[in-house]
């Protein structure tokens, strides 16, 4: 019986099946998204479905930039995950890869996957990151060729708490197509959430939406167990990549 590795396997290889690719075009789009990872302190790689590899546009997990790797297979990647979020990084990548299958090739570009898990840094320490992969180009048949990988770290050692969001979103219209979404909070949560991202405080907020302080706080403490961060400004880092609010 094959097991969540050998269906993924059997997945990229259907779509690497796209002929020839036109590597020209993308120079200048490696050129800005490294400066905007530097400006970011994030990491942003570029994932080559042909070749089958990332390259590190600009990387997180080492002690200097000068010893991070320029390329890294699929498998080198996923072997920086920890043991036991392998399977649910597995399902999340299959489960995105099949719904933009279905979608036409002018709207690929409008999607974001996000989801948890954790990796490890060069001294074996895991971190917990958030992923976020879009289509970076298509192409002339319309299939995707590249993506475009950018982590955020949410927190340090901490290699205790499982992965438990993964969302699929529109970056243009924002609509929200979630899945495995047990840490996606409810519309209430990101209505406030979205309230504290614009420098509101519970008081203002309870009198914009007409319930009481208390409530609102209620919603507040809310927010950080689901995102499992420890202040607003973490949680808010979070609903921000999630692409929650």
């Amino acid at each position: 019986m094959k097991n969540t590795k050998q269906y993924y396997d059997e997945f990229i290889a259907h779509f690497q099946q796209l002929g020839t690719a036109d590597y020209s075009i993308v120079e200048i789009k490696k050129e800005t998204l490294e400066q905007q990872a530097i400006g970011s302190n994030t990491c942003i790689a570029i994932y080559d479905f042909i070749k089958d590899e990332y390259e590190i546009l600009h990387w997180i997990f080492d002690s200097k930039d000068s010893d991070r790797p320029r390329t890294m297979s699929r498998q080198a990647m996923a072997a920086l995950i920890h043991p036991s979020d392998i399977d649910y990084t597995i399902h999340c990548k299959m489960h995105t890869l099949g719904v933009l299958e279905t979608l036409p090739p002018e709207e690929l570009g409008d999607y974001k996957i996000a989801y948890e898990c954790r990796m490890k840094d060069h001294r074996g320490i895991y971190h917990r990151i958030i992923h976020q992969y879009m289509v970076l180009q298509t192409n002339e048949q319309g299939k995707i060729w590249l993506f475009r990988l950018q982590l955020t770290r949410m927190a340090s050692q901490d290699n205790e708490v499982p992965p438990r969001g993964m969302i699929i979103v529109n970056t243009r219209t924002n609509k929200k197509l979630k899945w495995n979404n047990e840490s996606c909070l409810t519309p209430r949560e990101i209505e406030i959430a979205g309230y504290l991202a614009e420098g509101y405080d519970s008081k203002k907020i309870a009198q914009k939406l007409f319930i009481s302080k208390n409530t609102v706080d209620n919603h507040r403490r809310n927010i950080l167990r689901k995102t499992q961060t420890s202040d607003t400004g973490l949680a808010l880092l979070y609903a921000r990549t999630m692409g929650l609010i």
